[in-house]
């Protein structure tokens, strides 16, 4: 509008008469300088406000983007606040199968209240020693009371772990006092670590996939010693390798395995376990008593043969009297040497042989 005043003013400056001319001139020059002035003055204003309305834009964008962030938070929030409900009834119910379990072996073991020993079979209470510890100080309180020994299995934390680790053990307490405590030694891979690389370990944990590793006792672990025995213990498959248990004969005089074979249901596995045990027996001439979870427990003599037993997934107590023994069995004495021997005389004299027909064809 400015601009346009100052077009027609220019208009009625050279339509004035010549005498009037240089005045009117003045006058309106000094009104160009004015108008001029405002255009500039406009000019700035208008790109101020141009300025403005490109931040009120922006904020109304930022404003947007911030209330869309917001409500992405509160969905998220949302999210949480369900997720943690489901872990607070997940927990819940893991208290109570927890201390359903306990309530189990509590019953069990009050039947047996006064026996010299009683064994719980493998990881017997689903959780770490560390979250029970007083309910275990109770248990060998009472059991002391009862002149009998409680032995079970438990998993632990890794006493070297770095703080932060997930490392663990899976081991055998004697409730003694001071506790006694075999650490397995012999792990299953996939099953109780994974041998994996570092990156694999990393993208598992992304993935929420158990990743934490058992971590394997040493292997020169003295016996379990209670009431005068001197006990070598094995968990679950451990006691495959007869070679891992000819480092506590001929001092042991009872052996214990302790296994959960639940993972093999109502297959043949469990029945081939039992018979894995009985040659172990034989071996070292003693007797070893089986304690598991879901089958099959036994009672097993030196010469390996099955005394008695409970009926697979049924809970129950088996009592029977055993003792213990001493000296060493040919194979305690000389191990695995004899046999290994005599497959290398075999094969060797099976190539002399093979090589003399040879020679005699030729």
């Amino acid at each position: 509008e400015t601009q346009v005043t100052m077009k027609n003013l220019q208009h009625e400056i050279l339509a004035l008469p010549e005498d009037d001319f240089q005045e009117q001139v003045a006058h309106w020059r000094t009104k160009q300088a004015v108008a001029r002035e405002a255009v500039v003055s406009l000019e700035r204003s208008m790109l101020a406000l141009q300025e403005q309305i490109k931040r009120l834009k922006s904020g109304r964008s930022g404003l947007e983007e911030r209330r869309s962030r917001l409500e992405n938070s509160l969905e998220e929030v949302e999210a949480q606040i369900v997720g943690f409900r489901d872990q607070d009834r997940e927990i819940n119910s893991r208290i109570e199968q927890l201390q359903s379990i306990l309530d189990v072996y509590d019953r069990l073991t009050l039947q047996s209240a006064g026996t010299d020993i009683i064994i719980w079979p493998e990881a017997a209470i689903p959780t770490y020693y560390e979250y029970v510890r007083n309910y275990l100080d109770g248990l060998r309180q009472w059991a002391q009371r009862q002149h009998s020994l409680v032995m079970l299995g438990i998993l632990r934390r890794d006493p070297a772990a770095k703080p932060g680790s997930d490392t663990f053990q899976n081991v055998l307490m004697a409730l003694t006092d001071p506790l006694q405590v075999y650490v397995k030694r012999h792990l299953v891979p996939f099953g109780e670590y994974y041998p994996v690389p570092g990156f694999v370990r990393d993208w598992m944990r992304l993935m929420n996939l158990p990743a934490s590793d058992a971590v394997p006792g040493a292997a020169d672990q003295p016996t379990i010693n209670v009431l005068g025995r001197r006990i070598a213990v094995t968990i679950c498959y451990e006691d495959v390798f007869g070679n891992e248990q000819l480092r506590y004969l001929p001092a042991a005089t009872l052996l214990v395995n302790v296994s959960n074979d639940a993972w093999f249901g109502d297959s043949i596995a469990p029945h081939q376990h039992l018979q894995i045990a009985q040659v172990r027996a034989a071996e070292a001439g003693r007797y070893l008593l089986r304690s598991t979870n879901t089958g099959i427990t036994a009672v097993i003599d030196p010469h390996g043969r099955v005394l008695a037993k409970l009926p697979q997934f049924e809970p129950g107590v088996l009592r029977y009297s055993v003792q213990g023994f001493t000296g060493p069995t040919p194979y305690a004495r000389w191990g695995n040497y004899p046999i290994v021997l005599l497959v290398l005389a075999i094969a060797l004299a099976q190539f002399a042989r093979t090589k003399f027909t040879m020679r005699a064809r030729t």
